[in-house]
């Protein structure tokens, strides 16, 4: 397994954006980065995929033997891979809009007009500040849709009643 450090995080942004994905930094890595957040260990690396939606992407993964999808992390909103044994969700964000419709639209996030507008830090490309703050400040709506998903899946996986 790789330790998820800051070599890995650009080796990956920069294989997905030569084959052709416009991906940025997000989460706790481009956090600490834009200096929103002390250095700590990261469990992931989530990235903002800019797109219409995720075909592309998953055609690049697809061809690239080091990622492996997490099949359980497929989502409308979110694809998942492990890239040498780390996590990476990827978060799309549709263009022209600029929203991401989390759990089939359970939750909207409206990305600032910003998203993508400020300086690299380094050579990687890294959502704004704006959009940092905001998704931070809204993420308790994202983890209330995700409970909404998940019950509703066990309503599905309910037996039904017989009379």
């Amino acid at each position: 397994m790789s330790a998820n450090e800051l070599p890995l995080v650009t080796s990956i942004v920069h294989a997905l954006r030569v084959a052709g994905a416009d991906v940025w930094l997000f989460g706790g890595w481009a956090e600490e980065l834009r200096g929103m957040r002390d250095p700590t260990p990261h469990a992931d690396i989530d990235l903002l995929l800019r797109s219409a939606n995720f075909g592309q992407l998953e055609s690049i993964l697809s061809d690239l033997p080091t990622a492996i999808e997490i099949a359980e992390k497929r989502f409308s909103h979110k694809r998942a891979f492990e890239w040498m044994g780390v996590r990476v969700e990827v978060l799309l964000v549709t263009v022209p809009s600029m929203e991401t419709h989390v759990f089939d639209g359970r939750y909207i996030v409206r990305w600032p007009n910003d998203t993508f507008a400020d300086a690299p830090v380094g050579s990687l490309p890294v959502a704004s500040r704006a959009a940092l703050g905001q998704y931070r400040a809204n993420h308790r709506r994202v983890r209330c849709a995700y409970r909404e998903h998940l019950n509703d899946l066990r309503l599905l996986d309910e037996p039904t009643a017989t009379h």
